[in-house]
């Protein structure tokens, strides 16, 4: 059991996910990709976490995402999503949570005026 408690002048923002069983979507985790300029800030034996986080114009390069996986966005932006050489650019909202059913490619540009950022976790 934990509690948090916000001491500081800005609004606190708290997302909990639980993993309540092993997802197996891969036999041997330990044979996932290393992505060179992709470096994840949490890694596990269950899970993957990189933190994004795009000042207008800036752009990642074309990646993979090998699992599926769920995405935090933090702020609201408008970025550019390019799959298969075909670029959409779409808003995207605060706090917004979206579920990456299996492995995708792509790269991503804000193209937005305000700093975009997220959080992709993996599961293994």
């Amino acid at each position: 059991m934990h509690r948090a408690l916000n001491v500081g002048t800005t609004p606190f923002h708290n997302l909990t996910i639980e993993l309540l069983k092993p997802s197996n979507f891969v036999a041997d985790p330990s044979r996932l990709p290393v992505q060179a300029g992709r470096v994840p800030i949490l890694e596990n034996d269950r899970v993957r976490v990189y933190r994004l986080s795009l000042a207008p114009g800036e752009a990642v390069a074309m990646h993979t995402h090998p699992l599926p996986g769920l995405v935090v966005t933090i702020t609201a932006a408008e970025i550019e999503v390019t799959v298969d050489g075909k670029p959409v650019t779409h808003p995207v909202k605060s706090n917004d949570v979206s579920w990456r059913a299996g492995a995708v490619t792509h790269s991503i540009k804000n193209v937005g005026k305000t700093r975009f950022e997220a959080v992709d976790i993996e599961l293994k």
